[in-house]
């Protein structure tokens, strides 16, 4: 089931139950897509490969590591979650998977599937936040979901050439990038989003600081079943 959740925004001052107007929006499910300009299923890499921090992918896109770790083309054994290749951060990673155009474009619309690596546990935490040139752009995503879970991010009016996910798994998020996750990612699709007047959208949480909590487990590391 397709499912779309709303959240509210909190002010950097502090100001809480304060709805925001959201020009970068997310949801859980896709979304359709007027033109496609870019897809990536890992599916021409071997299993177990180790791609390198940061790599290009044939598919046009970029990934990356900021705060370290390393990344392996996961088979598709279901361990982190697919059935099929995945980008999985090996062995779970203190940093959020960074996702950038080849050529540093922007994004107009961004789908992808996320799973992890605890287990995997189902539901998890995801965690996103979207940057332009370098920088958080201002919004910050929550999710908690089955896996495997659909993601679209598209944007309603602000510029955003990057995003940064996290699964925590069944942890709780605290908003720290460095937080230790273990994410995998599949099947992202990059293109010009069709509008949806009146869809529900989940509306970015501007500025919020969580208490930290402890806790998290780190994911698996490569090597091939045995």
């Amino acid at each position: 089931m397709r499912t779309t959740i709303v959240l509210v925004a909190a002010a950097a001052m502090g100001a809480a139950s304060q709805v925001a107007t959201a020009d970068i929006i997310a949801q859980l499910g896709p979304r359709d897509f007027d033109t496609i300009t870019n897809t990536e299923d890992f599916q021409s890499y071997g299993d177990f490969e180790s791609p390198g921090e940061p790599f290009s992918s044939p598919g046009g896109f970029d990934f990356d590591l900021p705060g370290g770790g390393s990344f392996v083309i996961w088979g598709g054994s279901g361990e982190v979650g697919f059935p099929t290749r995945s980008l999985y951060q090996n062995g779970g990673a203190p940093s959020m998977t960074s996702i950038q155009l080849t050529g540093g474009g922007d994004i107009d619309q961004i789908q992808f599937e996320a799973a992890n690596g605890f287990g995997p546990a189902s539901p998890h935490n995801v965690w996103i936040r979207a940057y332009n040139d370098g920088l958080p752009a201002g919004f910050d995503f929550e999710f908690t979901a089955e896996i495997i879970t659909t993601i679209t991010v598209w944007s309603a009016g602000t510029v955003f050439d990057e995003l940064r996910v996290q699964s925590y798994g069944p942890n709780p998020i605290e908003r720290r990038e460095e937080q230790i996750g273990a994410i995998s990612i599949d099947n992202l699709i990059v293109g010009q989003g069709v509008p949806a007047p009146g869809a529900l959208a989940l509306l970015a949480l501007v500025g919020v600081t969580a208490a930290s909590s402890s806790g998290a487990a780190a994911g698996r590391s490569a090597s091939p079943p045995g």
